[in-house]
């Protein structure tokens, strides 16, 4: 048989379930993953979903799919061949790796330069890019992947409340590199 992979690009899906079954309804595979479901319960651990589909050469099959989510309800399907997958993910991982090792330096700099000059705003933007990074990596769901795995509650609740964390932290950057208290105290 050849291995197939349905990939659902969009990874804020709380449950996404994938029944294949034969031309006369016997069910052949059932596979369940998204928010909802612990990481490690992924027959394919990927930060998207993706389900391993295996299908004899000339067999004709049927592929049910049921979705549920609270967030946007969006699910752009693809089906990858193996190789071809891998190849797409690796250069995919490649840009993100660029895109987090940026800001990772940025706060690294940043932090060395507040432990230098001990000024407040450089210890706000430090944080600011701190939390954009986490919702980088929430909307990513390299979070989901790598730091909380077997927490489908708080994965499916992350974004908005860093989201939030990020607002607070971004106006208290603003208000103390303006020296907003000196200048418009009553703002």
């Amino acid at each position: 048989g050849k291995r197939w992979l349905l990939e659902n690009k969009w990874p804020h899906v709380d449950e996404l379930t994938i029944v294949l079954a034969s031309m006369d309804g016997v069910e052949l595979d059932r596979q369940t993953a998204g928010l909802g479901t612990a990481y490690s319960q992924r027959r394919f651990r990927h930060r998207n979903i993706v389900f391993p589909v295996d299908v004899l050469a000339g067999e004709k099959v049927q592929l049910f799919i049921r979705i549920e989510s609270g967030n946007a309800l969006q699910f752009p399907l693809v089906f990858w061949e193996r190789e071809s997958f891998l190849v797409n993910d690796h250069d995919e991982q490649f840009v993100f790796g660029m895109f987090y090792g940026i800001l990772l330096v940025m706060l690294l700099y940043n932090l060395f330069i507040y432990f230098g000059v001990r000024e407040t705003s450089y210890l706000d933007y430090v944080l600011f890019i701190g939390s954009i990074a986490l919702i980088q990596l929430d909307v990513n769901k390299f979070s989901f992947e790598y730091l909380w795995p077997e927490s489908p509650w708080w994965s499916m609740r992350s974004v908005p409340i860093l989201t939030s964390l990020a607002v607070v932290v971004s106006v208290r950057f603003v208000v103390n590199f303006l020296n907003a208290d000196h200048f418009a105290p009553r703002m």
